[in-house]
């Protein structure tokens, strides 16, 4: 997993996440635990709605 975030802490991984975000100032991306951790308080139709948001962000 470590491995894995260093590669997503690099160029189009970060200018996606500022995209999606609305926030240039971000820098990395937040550990995958604390992704985890809010992830699973969100409710169904809240995750669904946030799916949509990020795809029509990225078209």
């Amino acid at each position: 997993m470590r491995q894995m975030e260093e590669s997503f802490n690099e160029g189009n991984c970060i200018s996606t996440l500022h995209l999606i975000s609305g926030n240039q100032k971000v820098k990395e991306i937040p550990h995958y635990d604390t992704l985890n951790f809010y992830l699973e308080r969100l409710s169904p139709d809240c995750l669904s709605d946030l799916r949509k948001k990020m795809v029509t962000n990225l078209i």
